[in-house]
């Protein structure tokens, strides 16, 4: 997903919500920055909220608001999946970072552990997902803007 131009994608959210395309440069600034959790916190911000704007319901929990992005087609089932599978998906590790206490928590990748708690990990995290998550917003607002 490193392909896609994710300035591209900012100027595509820029159409549809001035508020949430600032909310992304902040996400790559913050990342520029070091700031691991920092990043990552608005990164899932932005995707939550954009994500009940587009359903045009903020009351929703972001498990429905996956569900209904899927069964109305907004997004299919590779990105579903990705969003929300049973094991490191970002909906689970959105809600590790934001619920749950880091400390004792992480995840292995090519078998070596990574913590929550280091800025590092974090980081690598935010590099790892953003593309596909910028990605997945583009598609999004894109959708909203034609329909």
């Amino acid at each position: 997903m490193q392909g896609v131009d994710k300035n591209a994608i900012i100027d595509n959210v820029w159409q549809y919500s001035h508020y949430y395309a600032q909310s992304l440069q902040t996400c790559e600034i913050l990342y520029k920055e070091g700031q691991g959790i920092a990043c990552l916190n608005v990164l899932f911000n932005v995707f939550e909220n954009v994500s009940k704007s587009v359903i045009e319901n903020y009351d929703m929990k972001f498990y429905n608001v996956l569900q209904t992005l899927f069964t109305q087609n907004i997004i299919d089932g590779k990105e579903f999946d990705f969003l929300n599978n049973e094991n490191l998906s970002v909906r689970k590790i959105r809600n590790l970072l934001m619920h749950a206490d880091v400390f004792s928590l992480g995840f292995e990748k090519e078998g070596i552990f990574y913590p929550f708690y280091e800025n590092d990990t974090l980081l690598m995290l935010y590099n790892d997902l953003s593309w596909e998550i910028f990605y997945i917003i583009n598609k999004i607002v894109l959708y909203k803007l034609n329909h």
